[in-house]
């Protein structure tokens, strides 16, 4: 199959990510593949792989990635390239011939840090827990770019996110009509500690959301009913903090950074 379509689908080799070039694969006039993920690489991936490439590469306590909502998987490569030996990008069944095309384009069948694709469709725990199957449990950093966009899905997104079960939860999203702070928002109710930071893409901007779970993730145990073990209270708040969780102010971005 990939023989047979790939002159049909758009081979861009001009991304360069910090100092690592990459080929995307895409296909802009869905030919083959239906969704915004197929169509090109996002602005919002160019800055999670950027800050990736800065923050979490080559660390080898970041050595088991799962990418949400791939598309063209750019940030994992980039994590793949640096050394993690395993990266995994999902998205939702139907791309997954994409994925493993922008694999194919960019990495040996032979490399021993080549990634793999699988399905995981939000808040699918059978999904999810294959992953984890297939990685050996729980990852240790989940990345997404551009994914928050649509209220309806702040559910699945967070049970998704909450299988899973990685120590941190990093994406770049861009913000619009208040779904990024309504998210955000979402988040620290229901229990999650995040930093977001600014970041310019010449007229445009992204957040970078940095996500860490309040509760302690078991590592390991993909098939277990019970993936956290959650703690009495919120971590960082006083036991006599009446304040009502309704009534809680919603995040600030707390600095502003330019997109090298």
């Amino acid at each position: 199959m990939i023989a047979g379509v790939w002159s049909e689908l758009t081979t861009n080799s001009a991304v360069k990510v910090t100092l690592k070039s990459l080929r995307a694969v895409t296909d802009p006039a869905h030919h083959y593949f239906s969704g915004h993920g197929a169509e090109r690489v996002w602005p919002a991936a160019l800055v999670l792989a950027n800050h990736l490439s800065d923050n979490y590469a080559g660390q080898p306590e970041w050595s088991k990635v799962v990418e949400l909502g791939a598309g063209t998987g750019l940030p994992s490569f980039v994590m793949s390239r640096s050394g993690c030996p395993s990266a995994t990008v999902t998205d939702v069944p139907w791309l997954v011939p994409l994925m493993e095309f922008n694999i194919q384009a960019n990495f040996e069948s032979d490399d021993c840090c080549r990634p793999s694709a699988m399905p995981l469709r939000w808040g699918s725990d059978v999904d999810a827990k294959k992953v984890m199957h297939h990685i050996g449990g729980a990852p240790d950093i989940v990345i997404a770019a551009d994914i928050i966009y649509r209220r309806e899905d702040f559910d699945a997104l967070i049970s998704t996110l909450t299988t899973l079960g990685a120590r941190k939860v990093v994406m770049a999203v861009t913000e619009r009509g208040g779904v990024v702070a309504d998210f955000m928002h979402r988040l620290e109710l229901e229990g999650w500690d995040l930093e977001a930071n600014m970041v310019f893409m010449g007229a445009e901007q992204a957040v970078i959301l940095e996500v860490t779970p309040t509760w302690t993730p078991i590592d390991g145990m993909p098939n277990a009913e019970e993936v956290f073990v959650a703690p009495k209270r919120r971590m960082g708040r006083s036991p006599n903090n009446s304040e009502s969780e309704g009534r809680r102010q919603r995040p600030r971005l707390t600095r502003s950074v330019p997109c090298q």
